[in-house]
Parts: C-alpha cells; structure tokens; sequence
C-alpha cells in the first residue's frame, strides 16, 4: 500500500523567469517512506564504505534531502582496473509500492567506469533513484540508462556529479515509458579541461508528463559540455525540457552547447522547451539551437512519391531520432533492449 505523500518542487531553473510561465519547476508528490529497491546487479560493489563528497543532484535541494535524510538502499561502485566490464543495474519496481535507490559512482584517478541501468517494473510502480558521479583527475564515467517502464508508472531519476582536471563524463539516457518521467542532471566541471558529453531521447504518448532539467556547471578553464536531446511526442503527451549552461567566473576559454530535435505528432502535444546560458565570464563560448515541429510537407510528399504513406513516414522519422541515441550506447545487450523498446513503441 502506498504511504502518505507530500509535495515538493524538483527540476528548478538556476534562473527563474515569469512565474505565469510555469516553467521555472515542477511539482512532485512524494511519500512519507520508501521501499527497497527491487534491483539485481551484474559486477561488484564496494568492499567498503566509501568516502564521498556533497554533491548535488539536478532535481534539487528538496529531492536529494528527501533521499539523505531516510532509511534508502545506498549502492557504492568503484572503478576497478577491469574497466572493460560494465557494472549493470536492473530495477523493476512492483505495483503499488514507492521504491527509491542511491548509486553513488567513483571513478579513481586515470581509471574508467561503466555503470548500465535498465528499469522496467509493474504497473502502477514508482521508482525514485539518485546517482552520483565523483570522478578524479584523468578518470572517465560512462553512465547509460534505459527506461522502459509500464503507461502508469512514474520515474524520478536525478544525476549528478563532478569532475575533477582532465576529467570525462557521458552521459547517454533513453526516456521510453511511464506515465510521468522526472529526470536531471547537474554536472560539475570543476577541473580544468573536464569535459561532459550528455545524449538523452524520450518518448511521450498518450497522457504521460515528461519533466527534464539539465545543468552543465562550468568551474574550470578550457572546460567542455554538449547536450544532445532527441524527442518524440504523440497523442496528449507534455514535456518540459530545461537545459542550461552555465558559465562561472574564473571559466575561461571554456565551451557549451546544447541542441534539441523534437518531433510532434499530433495536434494536442505541449511542448515546452527552455534553453538558458548564463555567464558569468568573458572569455567563453555557449550556443544552443533547436528544431521543433512536425513533419513538413515537402518531407511527407518525398516520401510518399517512394510509395510510404504518411503514417508509416512518421513512424520511421519517430524510430529514427531515438535511434540516434540508442545507437550510442556501446553495449549490446543494453541497446538490443532500447531498439526491442522503440521498435514495440511504434
């Protein structure tokens, strides 16, 4: 049985516009208590309890007190020499239950790690998972999510991270499922020529909400971050996409961009999209771009004249932009799962 809630707000911009707007956050409805995860694992933990920093995550302050403060299944993943195999995470919540989990990733110095999570679940399943990067000078992170959950489930995923000098996180996320998805990232630069690299694609069909805030936080000098957000929107889906490059003084010669391809098919979608650079120093470079609508005429005539009619169009145009992420992921057992989960979306 699910526990009481309360409310909280997640996903907040780093600066708020016109609150008449209601972009600036999102609300989220949480429980008194927490399950434990219903998680398998594939390679080792920690053999010991791990050192680890403050760090925050994308979702906020409310978010990531909420999970520090209670009794929550905490996982401690270290890099290891064998930095070939990935560490797997499978999370498949049960229905009715309020299930939350904490990855706390450490990348040692000049040393890599690959962490995979796939999350499935039950109907009516709610999963509320943290995970956060503490990576070192020269070392790199790989962190690769796919997300197939049920219509009527409901995900809150919040990443965050900091990278020390030299230092490399990816990033790549594949929102596919669930009737309300809350997902961020908040990335610390704080090294100098650190470098994030971020791919994301998510789905929205039917009723589902799909609230995304991502966060590129540049410390140090010559540091790089990238998003690449790919999405699709059907029927009386609604996204809010919140992307941010952030410039702090003593960055220079530092680079960020960002850039969203959305897809809309359909006349009742809401999409909502808030790309946002702040700088605070002179000597840097921030571009963002995006290309939101749905598909022109003059695509849907090519097409047709190679005998494809407009829905089969929009379908391979669909699998088309979440492939673009799917095929980023570099392992295969974790992309057959994306591309088995795209293909029975459409």
């Amino acid at each position: 049985m699910m526990e009481k809630e309360n409310t909280i707000r997640v996903n907040r911009l780093p600066a708020i516009t016109w609150h008449t707007l209601k972009i600036n956050d999102a609300t989220l409805s949480v429980p008194d208590r927490f399950t434990a995860p219903t998680c398998t694992m594939e390679g080792n933990l920690a053999s010991s309890p791990v050192e680890f920093k403050e760090i925050r995550s994308g979702s906020g302050e409310a978010f990531d007190s909420l999970l520090s403060g209670t009794a929550v299944q905490t996982y401690d993943v270290v890099s290891t020499d064998n930095a070939e195999v990935p560490v797997r995470f499978h999370f498949a919540p049960v229905s009715d239950a309020a299930e939350a989990a904490v990855l706390r990733l450490v990348a040692k110095k000049n040393e890599n790690l690959t962490v995979i999570t796939d999350i499935t679940g039950e109907e009516h399943a709610s999963l509320y998972l943290q995970i956060l990067l503490d990576i070192d000078q020269g070392a790199t992170v790989k962190l690769v999510q796919v997300q197939a959950m049920p219509s009527s489930s409901i995900l809150v995923n919040a990443v965050g991270g900091t990278v020390g000098e030299n230092g490399n996180v990816e990033l790549v996320q594949l929102l596919l499922g669930g009737e309300k998805t809350y997902a961020s990232s908040r990335i610390s630069l704080s090294g100098n020529e650190s470098k994030l690299n971020a791919s994301l694609a998510y789905l929205g069909e039917k009723d589902s909400l799909t609230d995304l805030n991502y966060h590129a936080v540049h410390e140090g000098k010559r540091t790089e971050s990238s998003f690449e957000t790919y999405g699709v929107l059907r029927d009386n889906s609604r996204k809010t996409y919140r992307g941010t490059i952030d410039f702090l003084r003593g960055s220079s010669g530092s680079v960020g961009t960002e850039y969203e391809d959305v897809l809309l098919l359909g006349e009742d979608v809401r999409n909502k999209s808030i790309p946002l650079i702040l700088c605070a120093e002179e000597d840097v470079q921030g571009a963002h771009g995006a290309s939101i609508g749905q598909l022109d005429d003059d695509m849907l005539f090519y097409l047709g004249s190679r005998g494809i009619d407009p829905k089969t169009a929009e379908k391979l145009m669909a699998k088309a932009k979440l492939d673009t992420v799917a095929h980023r992921i570099g392992d295969e057992k974790a992309e057959e799962m994306a591309e088995t989960t795209i293909e029975g979306q459409f």
